[in-house]
């Protein structure tokens, strides 16, 4: 039997200064022990190496450290209430991306995944500067659905800033609701299913 889907993976955490934030991702750990950081394909990485060895079980929740601009608070000196959509957004993104889905890939095949529900529960607020971090977790709902649970925590007292649940689907070039296949070994290894 096969490598599952499943793989042995260690959580690193790799720094962009130019765009300044941070993920904090899994990663195999190479056989000569080597942590390299910001790897181009680690998922397709971690799949080769799951095959050779066993080191710790994948991790499930993905973490994106951010930090606030000043042009994304409102004239009350805080983060507008729609600019935390744009975060939930992209570290989701960086999620599917990180366990080799492109977002953008999956639309040139005429794959689109579409949110139909959020809710987003405010439990305080971020100002100019405050260094954040958005978590992603995600989940089959139903045959059809899928959801990620969402939060943001301020890294300073690590207050919780905002709960969120997106539930996406999937539409086909004719326009039908659709779960992707590229999405049900991920939603699986995730949740430990055979």
């Amino acid at each position: 039997m096969g490598a599952k889907l499943f793989v042995p993976l260690l959580r690193v955490q790799c720094h962009n200064e130019a765009w300044g934030y941070t993920h904090t991702y899994p990663q195999f750990v190479p056989k000569n022990n080597d942590l390299k950081p910001c790897l181009a394909s680690p998922y397709k990485k971690a799949m080769q190496a799951a095959q050779e060895r066993t080191i710790f079980p994948m991790t499930t929740t993905y973490q994106l450290q951010l930090a606030v601009r000043d042009y994304e608070c409102d004239m009350q000196g805080v983060v507008n209430n729609a600019v935390y959509q744009n975060y939930l957004e992209h570290a989701r993104h960086e999620f599917l991306k990180l366990h080799g889905l492109d977002f953008a890939a999956l639309t040139k095949a005429g794959i689109n995944l579409v949110v139909v529900r959020a809710e987003l529960d405010y439990k305080g607020s971020l100002t100019s500067g405050d260094k954040f971090t958005v978590s992603t977790a995600l989940e089959q709902q139903s045959r059809l659905k899928f959801a990620f649970t969402q939060s943001i925590t301020r890294d300073a007292d690590n207050k919780l800033m905002l709960e969120a649940l997106v539930i996406g689907t999937g539409v086909n070039q004719q326009g039908k609701p659709f779960l992707p296949d590229q999405l049900l070994p991920l939603m699986k290894a995730l949740t430990h299913q055979p």
